[in-house]
């Protein structure tokens, strides 16, 4: 907000940003051209204010720049614009490396990158971006060229209590994305001894995490019904993570049959939350947020469980709640989904199929656990093209035969495709 008051680049992409919310949350009370219109004039407003400024560039006038290109980031995912939103996010991040290049750390092939102490702004500069890169690369739709953990994760965990769910959220995410990270640089095919020794710190660090949150819930349970649906939604964060790590040195895709109970976990938090949310009458129509929601670890369930009834639950839950988290819409993330889901079941018998006519809040059970894909059938990895309109495309790779599917969604139905 400072930065609003006394810039007009960041000013004037404030406006832009807010103006496209009104349009999306409100489209029954405006019209909509007049509205994008402004949305428009305000971009371009914003975008000459900044060149200014790049012509003169410093320290400040860079700060001023990773502001502005947050907003349009932000800007972008609202407005359905992903290949300018991921345009802008990677400008962001490798400006970020650029001015931090001296105290950058590489490791397993990512840049670790250390914020200054000395200005607040810095802080919520990274943290931002470090958001955004997280939702990305969750979402398979990855930025090679930009590698970097913006916060080290080996960052001293807070003791004995985290002082808020914030300070819980930040330092939990700091370990999610350096796991997801190290995983795409590394390979799970590439380099075990590589793998094994990053893991080790990781799942000390996620232990560290667990000890200290029940510590803090223990002693000081939130009286706010919002804040304990936050601290519960961490949990599915934790238990993603967890897998996660758990999995880099597995070879097998068949390998997340024993984390059963991990996305059991997953779906009974989600459930908890989607209760609140569909008992709140005074939420209508679209929800948009530029943090991350429940949306990840649902559709991470869907693509890694290996139980039919608990994926399906994750991808009934995903459409029940049309919401936007930054890269993530609900709606598509749930297409995405099935339709991996579909491709990776097509082999099952119809009669192994049970439990498909549950009802949302009801906790999958042992009984549905007993059906296993084969290793032939499964994915090891799903990247994501978003395009406009929501289109996109997936590729699916197999790792057994080499085998790789490419599928386009044109916004009705999905089509088998070439890639370009």
């Amino acid at each position: 907000m400072p930065a609003a008051w006394t810039e007009p680049a960041v000013l004037h992409a404030v406006m832009a940003l807010s103006s496209a919310h009104k349009s999306i949350s409100c489209r029954q009370d405006c019209i909509p051209s007049q509205q994008q219109r402004f949305t428009l004039q305000q971009y371009n407003l914003a975008i000459q204010h900044l060149q200014a400024l790049l012509a003169t560039p410093s320290k400040f006038s860079a700060a001023v720049v990773l502001i502005t290109c947050l907003l349009f980031t932000s800007l972008e995912y609202i407005r359905g614009q992903y290949k300018v939103a991921g345009s802008h996010l990677e400008n962001g991040l490798k400006l970020l490396r650029d001015i931090y290049s001296v105290v950058a750390i590489p490791v397993f092939g990512v840049d670790l990158v250390k914020h200054s102490m000395k200005h607040s702004i810095d802080r919520a500069v990274f943290q931002s971006f470090a958001t955004f890169h997280v939702q990305a690369d969750l979402f398979g739709n990855h930025i090679p060229q930009a590698a970097i953990l913006l916060q080290p994760m080996a960052i001293e965990m807070p003791s004995p209590t985290f002082r808020n769910v914030e300070e819980a959220r930040d330092s939990l995410e700091k370990l999610l994305h350096g796991i997801i990270l190290i995983r795409q640089k590394v390979g799970p095919l590439h380099d075990p001894v590589a793998l094994k020794k990053a893991q080790k710190p990781a799942l000390a660090l996620l232990r560290t995490w667990r000890a200290t949150y029940e510590a803090t819930v223990g002693w000081s349970i939130a009286h706010l019904k919002h804040e304990r649906l936050a601290y519960m939604l961490l949990l599915s964060y934790h238990a993603m993570a967890s897998i996660m790590c758990n999995a880099l040195t597995r070879k097998s895709e068949v390998c997340y049959e024993s984390n059963t109970v991990d996305f059991t976990s997953i779906i009974e938090h989600s459930i908890e939350i989607w209760k609140h949310c569909s008992s709140n009458s005074g939420v209508n129509g679209l929800e948009t947020t530029c943090d991350m929601g429940w949306i990840p670890p649902l559709y991470y369930t869907a693509l890694k469980c290996r139980v039919h009834r608990i994926r399906l639950h994750a991808v009934r839950l995903l459409e029940s709640a049309t919401r936007r988290e930054g890269v993530w819409d609900s709606m598509l993330t749930a297409k995405i989904a099935a339709k991996v889901v579909q491709l990776e079941e097509r082999g099952m018998r119809s009669d192994t199929i049970i439990g498909d006519d549950f009802a949302l809040d009801e906790v999958p059970c042992s009984r549905t656990f007993h059906v296993v894909l084969p290793e032939s059938d499964l994915f090891g990895e799903v990247e994501v093209d978003l395009h406009e309109e929501n289109k996109v495309t997936i590729t699916c790779r197999r790792y057994q035969d080499h085998d790789v599917v490419h599928c386009m969604f044109d916004g009705a139905e999905w089509h088998d495709t070439e890639p370009v």
